[in-house]
């Protein structure tokens, strides 16, 4: 009897250690991995359940931001995001385009900086002296109001000279929201100054014709090769494409490439425009964009160009002075040839030096029925008095 008792205990603690291994050394981990799972899981359920109301609101966020790229373009629409005179330039000639507004120059003011709440803007004011009716002149402002980009008449002053005919002056303030790009006349004087110092090249190949190349590098400081300013100076073989193309009206095409018909040196600079259709005025420009060409005084300028055909097309250079007053030089009141051809003109004493070169141009007048046209232009120099 005390034998079985004993062997049922001993059962009874072999099974009772076994259940204590069992359960301390596989249950209960597996039940903390289970719970931990578990743990886990109810996290990652949380997380899919925000990604899923993310995916959800997918169609409102994408709504959301196509309307606020309406609102950015809509103002941006507005106002000019950055300015350039010559981008001036050219808005004052789509304005003044097709109207029977006269003018004959436009003066620019350095830029100003206001201030509304916490942003910043600059504005640059430009002064335009005109001459014409009074029909004409409400209709110019209403061109001005109706203007794509906000354009503020600052000041308007008119007088009557004449017969139905009226003097006015209009001040037109430009706004962008960055800083405008200032012209370095101030520095480049300097630089002229300098000229009689240096000393001519004793490794020329040439004795007959000395020559003064300006161009700028990555800073815009005039890179400055000369011998002699008494004589011809080249200001711009046109041996890379510094220009770019720009009608007086958005119809107008045209394209220019560098070709290897030339006067001088590798190639040449070749326009190609039509106007689409005759107009009073139709106008092509070349407008230098990166490439800063001065002139420091009074001389006569000149330029070779190539005519593949003749017509009643006129071409000129427009030079802007130190006072932001803008010079249109007449080259030629008439295409009457083909091939090469040098054109020159006598710069006026009135102009405020050093001047830089603005832009080339090619205009029709007067409905001209010739519309398109192709010139290669090359050499464009300065011979100082």
């Amino acid at each position: 009897m005390y034998l079985k008792r004993k062997v049922l205990f001993t059962k009874v603690i072999i099974i009772l250690i076994v259940f204590c291994f069992y359960y301390f050394y596989i249950l209960s981990p597996q039940i903390c991995k289970l719970k931990s799972l578990k743990e886990t899981l109810q996290i990652h359920t949380k997380k899919l359940e925000e990604r899923k109301n993310i995916l959800n609101q997918k169609q409102i966020i994408d709504e959301e931001y196509e309307q606020s790229n309406k609102e950015i373009k809509k103002a941006n629409d507005k106002i000019f995001l950055s300015l350039k005179q010559e981008h001036i330039l050219l808005i004052c000639n789509e304005i003044f385009y097709n109207s029977n507004v006269e003018f004959d120059s436009i003066q620019f003011s350095k830029e100003n900086k206001e201030k509304i709440k916490d942003q910043e803007i600059f504005c640059i004011k430009a002064i335009i002296p005109m001459k014409c009716t009074y029909d004409d002149l409400i209709i110019f402002l209403k061109k001005i109001r109706g203007y794509k980009k906000k354009i503020i008449i600052d000041e308007l002053q008119i007088e009557s000279v004449e017969d139905h005919i009226l003097s006015s002056s209009i001040s037109l303030n430009f706004y962008s929201l960055s800083k405008p790009v200032k012209d370095s006349f101030l520095q480049n004087e300097e630089v002229f100054k300098k000229i009689d110092l240096i000393k001519e090249d004793p490794f020329s190949s040439s004795i007959k014709t000395d020559k003064l190349q300006i161009s700028e590098n990555e800073e815009s400081t005039p890179i400055i090769q000369e011998t002699n300013p008494s004589k011809k100076i080249l200001l711009d073989g046109f041996e890379t494409v510094n220009t770019f193309f720009i009608g007086s009206n958005k119809n107008i095409q045209g394209k220019l490439i560098k070709d290897t018909q030339k006067n001088e040196g590798k190639y040449s600079l070749k326009v190609t425009y039509n106007f689409i259709n005759p107009s009073r005025k139709n106008m092509a420009n070349l407008v230098y964009e990166n490439k800063k060409i001065y002139i420091s005084k009074k001389g006569k300028l000149g330029i070779s160009v190539y005519s593949f055909q003749q017509n009643n097309h006129q071409m000129g250079i427009v030079l802007k002075d130190t006072n932001g007053k803008l010079y249109h030089i007449p080259l030629t009141n008439k295409i009457n040839w083909t091939g090469w051809k040098y054109l020159k003109y006598d710069l006026p004493t009135e102009i405020s030096y050093p001047a830089i070169v603005e832009r080339l141009y090619i205009q029709s007048i007067n409905f001209d029925s010739a519309i398109e046209g192709s010139f290669l232009f090359d050499n464009l120099e300065i011979a100082y008095e």
